[in-house]
């Protein structure tokens, strides 16, 4: 594929800093329509032949201490962020 090696990269989002008008007390990741933590979900796994070449990143999980997501090309994340002002 023809990516851009400058834009296709992973990157990490302090979610305290994006909220600035807010404290974020806590962040729970969610399904993309945000009904379910995505913890509790259980997806089918599929096998395929046409797959084995495919390269997936490997998914990196909400640090819950520093409350700090590392994003990958194309990857989109619900979370549901609980605040208080400042």
């Amino acid at each position: 594929q023809k990516e851009s090696q400058s834009l296709s990269k992973s990157v990490t989002v302090d979610l305290k800093e994006l909220f600035t008008p807010f404290v974020v007390t806590q962040a729970v990741e969610t399904t993309l329509s945000a009904t379910k933590d995505v913890k509790s979900v259980k997806r089918l796994q599929f096998e395929s032949n046409a797959d084995k070449n495919r390269f997936e990143p490997k998914r990196v999980e909400l640090n819950a201490d520093d409350l700090t997501v590392t994003l990958n090309p194309m990857e989109i994340r619900t979370f549901i962020i609980t605040t208080k002002p400042r």
